[in-house]
């Protein structure tokens, strides 16, 4: 009896722990289902990418039903597509199962776009470690979506800043690309390229040639010039004045 005792126990605890065991995965999946967007602004004209946007549900196989508590402002497809369609707010719901994730939709009227961008100057040659700002113009000037960003296409070669600042890295070239944030009446985003060329700095091989050559032909032939003709002419009237006293002796 003891024996079958323990052996229902033992059963019971595995039993037990196997429930746990597959609670626990059901659970954490539950608490990463999300909705990838909970607001968003969309626009009736000026731009073909700004009058839509895709709403997704991550984190469950589960079907998905959207819905819009407004469909003249915005309308949402069985995919979770948002069209605009006048001013005003929506909201799109997504449900799963039991539970619902929200998104606002705000709906403007126009959307004013890119039409180009520019970048000066369009080549940047560098030494090592040295620094170019370079400056971009996007037109029309008060665009709806103001500012650009830039890129390196080689961070190793040269690096570049939020604020088109450049970095020489290394000796290479790499391509710096800057890009309209604002979005062109076609929906793309509007873009222009500097051309960066690194070299090393040339600075310290050219010193030696140039120091060599002047010390050595300078202190040589200034001296010799200059003392021999000072001193000969100081010997000559002692040797004179010898010779001088050398015959007084022998008349006498």
């Amino acid at each position: 009896m003891r024996k079958n005792a323990t052996k229902i126990a033992a059963l019971a605890l595995t039993l037990a722990l196997t429930v746990t065991s597959v609670n626990i995965p059901t659970n954490a999946s539950a608490a990463t289902v999300k909705l990838n967007k909970k607001k968003a602004t969309l626009y009736v004209s000026g731009a073909k990418s700004k009058k839509t946007t895709t709403l997704k549900v991550t984190g469950t196989k589960k079907k998905v039903t959207f819905t819009s508590n407004k469909k003249s402002v915005a309308t949402v497809n069985k995919k979770g597509k948002v069209t605009a369609k006048k001013a005003g707010k929506a909201t799109i719901t997504a449900k799963v199962g039991k539970k619902s994730y929200k998104c606002v939709v705000t709906v403007k009227k126009k959307y004013t776009p890119v039409t180009s961008v520019s970048v000066s100057p369009k080549t940047v040659s560098l030494k090592v470690g040295k620094t170019k700002t370079i400056k971009a113009t996007v037109k029309p000037s008060k665009p709806t979506e103001k500012g650009v960003t830039y890129k390196s296409s080689k961070t190793s070669v040269a690096t570049v800043s939020s604020k088109g600042k450049i970095t020489a890295k290394k000796a290479g070239k790499a391509t710096i690309t800057v890009t309209a944030k604002g979005a062109s009446k076609s929906g793309s985003n509007k873009k222009a390229t500097v051309a960066v060329t690194v070299t090393k700095d040339a600075a310290t091989p050219t010193d030696s040639p140039s120091t060599a050559p002047s010390d050595t032909p300078t202190d040589t032939p200034t001296d010799a010039p200059t003392n021999a003709p000072s001193e000969a002419p100081k010997t000559l009237p002692e040797m004179t004045e010898a010779k001088a006293i050398d015959t007084d002796k022998i008349e006498a």
